[in-house]
């Protein structure tokens, strides 16, 4: 007996459902969906307020383009990244390899003995952050040696520096530096890692005027240093714990002599803390390790010609020309007889 459902002429039946459908339903078929194109729609034109606005953003992206950048700006567009602290001897802050330090420090300063409990650094005095450095330093940015600051706070706060007690203390400034300079950049970049680390922000000591230690050979800067800083009045660190900051280190003479200071007048614990480190004798982070000792602020330095040629390009918004460069550059042209004729 053949038990199939009569079905009509060139017409196939779905397959079983349940609920069962009407008969319309089960016998018809289902039309396909529409396809949807884009073109059907038409986009409606702009506003007039809407077009006022990109015409003003146009003309402020190209006749108002910012000269400086924040450093949020400069890190999306570098890539830069701050040191891990394997990077780096947390003694003395100088660049090494794997496996060339221990609890004890590194090759360049086991054995010594130091003032500070912990070394603290962004990175090394070149590439971008040595650009960034000399554009806070004499390029009269102040934003970008706070943002610097807080970058730095933030590395000592994730290094494990908490006290109920804590203060920034910057390295001072000779009086008579600040008549050539447009403002003290060590102490900008520590109020930004006070400001970071939530800590009082203390101007503990006085600096005499001495020679710059860029024009002191390296085996003189210790003594060149040495006596120039005396303490404020009425400062008093005992039973606090200090973070003494510092702009660049180079040799190991500025913040070892301030951080004696700190010791006579009782601070507890001491951590120091610079922007950026010079590397010694072409070292570069993951070398071999080289020789000298990690350590000097550079707050009586200038930027060499050195520094201008190996920091050119760092992502920053395009300089633009000025009159008096201009001017300069043209002077000395003629000066040794290389002027266009």
């Amino acid at each position: 007996m053949d038990t199939a459902a009569h079905e009509p002429d060139g017409v196939t039946k779905r397959a079983f459902v349940w609920p069962p459908r009407t008969l319309d339903d089960a016998w018809t078929t289902t039309p396909a969906p529409e396809t949807f194109s884009p073109n059907a729609l038409t986009q409606a034109p702009p506003s007039p307020t809407r077009r006022i606005v990109t015409a003003l953003a146009e003309i402020e992206s190209f006749w108002l383009a910012p000269t400086s950048l924040p450093l949020s700006r400069r890190i999306e567009r570098t890539g830069w990244r701050p040191d891990r602290p394997d990077n780096y001897c947390d003694r003395c802050g100088e660049s090494i390899g794997p496996y060339e330090t221990d609890e004890f420090g590194c090759a360049n300063c086991r054995g010594r003995s130091l003032p500070w409990k912990r070394f603290l650094r962004l990175g090394e005095y070149d590439g971008f952050l040595g650009r960034w450095v000399i554009d806070a330093k004499f390029h009269r940015q102040r934003r970008l040696a706070g943002d610097l600051g807080r970058c730095l706070g933030s590395a000592a706060s994730r290094a494990g520096l908490q006290a109920p007690r804590l203060a920034v203390v910057p390295v001072a400034m000779a009086w008579t530096r600040r008549f050539v300079r447009p403002y003290d950049q060590t102490k900008e970049i520590a109020m930004g890692v006070a400001r970071e680390l939530r800590a009082p922000l203390v101007e503990a000591c006085h600096r005499k005027p001495r020679p710059s230690q860029r024009s002191v050979p390296t085996c003189r800067r210790r003594a060149n240093v040495r006596g120039s800083f005396r303490p404020r009045w009425g400062v008093d660190f005992i039973g606090w714990t200090v973070l003494l900051v510092d702009d660049v280190c180079t040799t190991g003479s500025t913040l070892l002599e301030a951080a004696s200071l700190l010791k006579q007048l009782g601070a507890s614990e001491i951590w120091a803390a610079a922007v950026a480190v010079t590397p010694k004798g072409g070292r570069r982070k993951g070398q071999s390790r080289g020789d000298g000792l990690v350590e000097e602020s550079s707050a009586e330095d200038g930027p060499s010609d050195s520094d201008n040629a190996v920091h050119p390009g760092v992502g920053e918004a395009p300089e633009r020309p000025q009159l008096g460069e201009a001017i300069q550059a043209f002077s000395e042209n003629v000066k040794f007889g290389n002027a266009a004729t």
